[in-house]
């Protein structure tokens, strides 16, 4: 099991967290969620709950990697960016790892090679290119958003290696 999930469902094992994972796991997964929205899902069992305690599981998924924590400023609210579905944050919360698990580690995976003539300068998947990066700026791999087309990749590995995107083939799977 991948540690941060690990460590999520370790961190609500001994929590009464369930009225959290409720309020957020029906938010949509491409909206901010601010602090309110949650509070406003949580209903009664607000009462149960500090505003400090809300923020602490805020930021939690934060430092987890799962979502990002955003502290409120200028008028804005204080709120959570997903990285990853809400609902599936709260079914591994609960035990149920299968659906983050897959997003987290997807079984597909892409490699990049480049050749100059017969020779091969480099291969790598984009998990290690993606750990790398995460090593250099102290974070974690899953904190770490790439969206990119396959000639976007290629673009940028043909730029960074100093040869033509021709010399660059890409394997899938």
């Amino acid at each position: 099991m991948n540690l941060n999930i690990q460590a999520l469902v370790e961190s609500y094992e001994d929590r009464e967290w369930d009225f959290f994972l409720a309020a957020i796991e029906d938010l949509p997964t491409r909206k901010a969620a601010e602090i309110s929205t949650i509070t406003e899902n949580m209903g009664d069992n607000t009462e149960k709950w500090s505003r400090a305690a809300i923020v602490s599981c805020m930021q939690e998924l934060d430092e987890l990697g799962f979502a990002r924590f955003i502290k409120g400023a200028r008028g804005k609210e204080t709120r959570l960016e997903w990285i990853y579905p809400p609902k599936a944050i709260a079914a591994a919360a609960r035990g149920d790892t299968e659906e983050l698990e897959d997003l987290v580690n997807p079984v597909a995976e892409l490699e990049m090679t480049t050749k100059m003539g017969d020779d091969v300068m480099a291969t790598f998947s984009l998990t290690e290119l993606v750990e790398n990066v995460a090593r250099q700026f102290n974070i974690q791999p899953s904190q770490i958003r790439l969206s990119a087309t396959i000639g976007e990749l290629i673009h940028i590995t043909a730029m960074a290696q100093g040869i033509p995107r021709n010399k660059i083939s890409v394997r899938i799977g």
